[in-house]
């Protein structure tokens, strides 16, 4: 997890958050995102409804729950908590340089 960090607000997006606003656990990192001034791409899936989900979503995270954080196209954080712990490095990085 060290080799990448999350894209702030000066650079062009490069992370992109799959949620559905309903959700706790992605609202929390919803709000985390935004306190943060992350500049990110929002994505929405339906968790319910006809269709189900996506099949791009089922492979991001094939427990099939929200939120999602893809980071460069290539790493996946597809839980709150592993989400706000990202932020949170990022931000301690930032302001201790």
């Amino acid at each position: 997890v060290d080799s990448f960090s999350l894209t702030m607000a000066t650079t062009s997006p490069s992370c992109r958050f799959v949620t559905n606003k309903m959700c706790p656990f992605a609202q929390k990192a919803w709000i985390a995102l935004e306190a943060a001034n992350a500049n990110y791409k929002l994505e929405q899936v339906s968790l319910y409804g006809p269709g189900g989900k996506p099949d791009w979503f089922w492979k991001l995270n094939p427990k099939g729950e929200v939120p999602i954080l893809v980071i460069d196209d290539s790493v996946v954080l597809a839980d709150s908590d592993l989400i706000l712990d990202e932020i949170g490095r990022v931000l301690d990085s930032s302001t201790s340089s």
